[in-house]
């Protein structure tokens, strides 16, 4: 058989038949080089994507953090399934079994929802109902007192052609909210409060134990 040049080597190549110092260090370094970069590019093409492990992830607790102006810091609700009935007629302002307190810091503000069922009715030939709710508040060790000095939060008022029907009864649903900032005290209650305008029957809640009244405080950074 003919060969170009010289013959090759009968046998493999081994470290014996390159003379010392044939082969730069630099020449090897780019070698090295060259090859990670083709092991890069094999990955790249290929790539082997693990799921990571995370665990569960723990609660974050804040320490003295402070939120933008507005911000809400912490919602606090209660469901309650209650009932206040009032039949005795009057002007005086009272309280119904819809509560709900919260901590919070000194200077904020307090936005509140009450979401409830109500219902009035006649005891007479010539009744009608109007009936006025509000919203009161305390600290603790203090009294009640409406977060709106001399005026209510709310207003219900049905009036059947001059008249409600004797025996008639009427159910609505109803949401009172509003914005309250506390002079100050960190620990607030926030009850809702009715009076009658007229008339002396009122149910919130009309039924123990089977509708629910709702109440969400927030409390908003000042």
């Amino acid at each position: 058989m003919a060969y170009l040049g010289r013959k090759g080597a009968e046998a493999p190549l081994t470290s014996g038949d390159i003379p010392d110092g044939s082969i730069s260090a630099v020449k090897v370094a780019a070698d090295v080089a060259t090859q990670a970069e083709i092991d890069l590019k094999a990955n790249l093409a290929s790539p082997t994507l693990t799921t990571p492990n995370l665990g569960t992830p723990s609660a974050v607790t804040l320490t003295n953090a402070t939120f933008p102006a507005g911000h809400v810091v912490q919602t606090v609700n209660a469901t309650l399934t209650g009932l206040t009935t009032d039949t005795s007629a009057g002007t005086s302002i009272d309280a119904s079994h819809i509560t709900k307190d919260i901590q919070i810091t000194a200077g904020n503000s307090v936005k509140f929802t009450f979401n409830f069922i109500n219902r009035i009715g006649a005891l007479s030939d010539s009744d009608y109902v109007a009936c006025k709710f509000y919203v009161y508040h305390k600290v603790d060790g203090g009294s009640f007192a409406n977060v709106y000095t001399g005026d209510y939060i709310g207003t219900y008022y049905h009036d059947h052609s001059g008249n409600l029907p004797a025996w008639y009864g009427y159910d609505q649903n109803y949401l009172l909210t509003g914005i309250h900032t506390p002079s100050s005290d960190t620990h607030h209650h926030y009850t809702l409060y009715y009076k009658f305008e007229t008339g002396n029957y009122i149910e919130l809640g009309i039924s123990a134990g089977t509708t629910t009244q709702n109440v969400i405080l927030e409390e908003i950074q000042v």
